[in-house]
């Protein structure tokens, strides 16, 4: 599928895509996922929009021998962010599951994620947004062969439940502050002396912590 304009995927079908060759969707302006059960098998990206993707309702499945689902441009003010407002999709991708010019944005919905591949070859995140990740509410699932969550610039967690698993990664990387103020989360596979060193975390909503060699979790 490919559009040049904006594109809405909206209703109460199913629709199967399956880009063999390339992409599963490309959208050169704005993509909203509004409704339908959307199945993406791509030899590339799965959703793939310059400017924005949006998700309001539906179930998403995508399959992706690269990123799952990204935006690429960031030419225009307040362009390049990927947001979730409700619905579910299932990522599976041997690149970044999701990927972000600008910012990632979670207010609802559910968001699985399984990726593969060698960090060392090339990127395969969970998410990955360039300028910031703000998670306000949802549900996140991820277990990753890189970072489970990966901004560039700073990362806010501020609700939702968050299931983090990296083999090879961190479950939260950020260049600048991380700021956790959510009801819970757990994040497994990672050491906890080396989280103190760095996450710059702040426990606002937290009333308790309990901490294992193995997962870190907040609880209030």
């Amino acid at each position: 599928v490919y559009s040049e304009d904006d594109l809405d995927l909206e209703g109460s079908g199913s629709v199967r895509i399956l880009g063999y060759i390339n992409n599963g969707v490309t959208c050169k302006d704005d993509l909203t996922v509004q409704g339908g059960n959307v199945t993406v098998v791509a030899a590339n990206n799965g959703l793939r929009a310059s400017e924005s993707v949006q998700f309001e309702d539906g179930n998403v499945t995508v399959t992706a021998q690269n990123d799952g689902i990204k935006t690429t441009s960031s030419k225009k003010d307040g362009k390049g962010y990927i947001s979730f407002l409700g619905g579910a999709a299932t990522v599976s991708a041997r690149g970044d599951a999701v990927s972000a010019e600008t910012q990632f944005r979670m207010m609802g919905g559910t968001l699985t994620l399984t990726t593969e591949g060698d960090p060392e070859q090339n990127s395969c995140k969970g998410i990955k947004a360039n300028f910031e990740v703000v998670i306000s509410g949802g549900n996140i699932f991820a277990n990753t062969a890189d970072h489970c969550i990966k901004s560039d610039g700073a990362l806010a967690v501020q609700g939702g439940v968050l299931e983090l698993a990296s083999t090879d990664g961190k479950g939260l990387s950020a260049e600048a502050q991380i700021l956790v103020e959510t009801k819970f989360m757990e994040v497994s596979l990672n050491d906890i002396e080396e989280l103190g060193f760095q996450y710059q975390v702040s426990r606002q909503a937290s009333n308790t912590t309990n901490a294992e060699p193995t997962s870190r979790k907040f609880i209030s």
